[in-house]
């Protein structure tokens, strides 16, 4: 079973990596600003930008995730 690491950037974006061998498994645009704050949950997680907006992302095709 594969784990994943999820990075908020900078840019707005989020990274999903491969935590076995730390590569890109996704990259996702999520917010015109910094992401301030990032939340695991069981299905997906949850941004906060500093663009005002919060986010809710469901993940498909990935295993349950651990906070």
């Amino acid at each position: 079973m594969s784990t994943y690491a999820i990075i908020g950037d900078a840019a707005g974006r989020v990274n999903i990596l491969d935590s076995k061998n730390w590569t890109i498994f996704c990259v996702i645009n999520c917010h015109l600003r910094h992401i301030s704050g990032l939340e695991i949950l069981k299905e997906g997680f949850v941004t906060v930008s500093e663009d005002s907006y919060i986010n809710i992302w469901k993940l498909g095709g990935l295993p349950t995730l651990q906070a």
